[in-house]
């Protein structure tokens, strides 16, 4: 058999184990360096077979105190495989308690298993969270970067690469590229863009790179919405004449989060608004256009 106690505050914890253990134990509960919410502790008195199920998540920094220090630790998920690393930090003796350090490899319900160095031994117990340090791993885990994707359709006003070009008229354009991004405030875009133009004009094929900025994130039904700046440098290429076109802009970017995921992860659909020059061409005149586009991105 054994009593347990589960509590969500360390202080409040830590006085229902003073009041329930006699003092030569009482000096051995943890103090909060190991963390600062105490999930649960136990007295396990042999012979026992129970064992303490806790939901564990595996983003979550936990810590278990035991004694004696010579008991064997193991923390298992009930549904699923992988079992938890779970180092020995510390090793106990005498009055000093052995400290476990657990990183759950999935999410759910876990046992922890103990077994006692020897069968008529009583077993103390003590589960911390620290949900500071556990906090602090998530940022450092969505800051990371990692490499998606984007498509956008644009419409632009017109400009000219060549003298004998019709006057400048609207067209369309399609991208596609690879998005690199993280949840912080920094992304990176590089790909292709294919301009259709106007008839009587050439398309024009380029490839591009576009650094972005978020400056601002608002929520908005429950997920988020945020602006970002957004510059673009390009070269092109066209077979109506015999110089590569080349392109500077800049402008901003507005993206709604379709998900919850932190950052600029997973899907957001965004519209963006650009002011753009094109250089490197024999014509002189008509050289900057406008172009809106709605634009699709996914990062993992």
């Amino acid at each position: 058999m054994f009593r347990t106690h589960l509590g969500r505050h360390a202080a409040l914890a830590l006085a229902a184990i003073g009041w329930a253990q006699p003092s030569s134990v009482r000096a051995q509960v943890p103090d909060t360096t190991l963390g600062d919410t105490l999930l649960a502790h136990a007295t396990l008195i042999p012979p026992f077979r129970d064992t303490l199920r806790l939901q564990l998540h595996r983003t979550g920094q936990y810590r278990i105190a035991v004694r004696p220090g010579a008991t064997g630790v193991r923390v298992v998920p009930l549904q699923g495989r992988g079992e938890a690393f779970a180092p020995r930090v510390r090793e106990g003796r005498g009055e000093l308690s052995t400290i476990v350090e657990v990183s759950p490899r999935t999410d759910g319900v876990h046992a922890v298993l103990l077994t006692p160095p020897h069968a008529a031994d009583t077993v103390w117990v003590w589960v911390w969270a620290d949900t500071a340090r556990e906090q602090a791993f998530r940022e450092r885990r969505e800051r990371q970067w990692g490499i998606g994707g984007a498509v956008a359709v644009g419409y632009h006003t017109g400009y000219r690469t060549r003298t004998s070009e019709p006057s400048p008229q609207s067209s369309g354009d399609f991208e596609a590229g690879l998005l690199l991004g993280s949840s912080g405030r920094l992304a990176f875009l590089a790909g292709v863009n294919y301009d259709g133009r106007y008839s009587g004009a050439g398309g024009v094929t380029s490839v591009f790179a576009e650094p972005r900025i978020r400056l601002f994130r608002w929520p908005l039904a429950a997920r988020a919405l945020s602006f970002e700046a957004t510059g673009r440098i390009a070269r092109g290429n066209s077979s109506r004449i015999t110089v590569d076109p080349s392109l500077v802009g800049i402008g901003g970017l507005l993206a709604y989060q379709l998900d919850r995921q932190p950052g600029s992860r997973g899907w957001r659909l965004g519209l963006q608004l650009t002011q753009n020059w094109v250089s490197n061409v024999p014509d002189h005149s008509d050289l900057h256009f406008t172009r809106g586009a709605l634009t699709l991105s996914w990062l993992p």
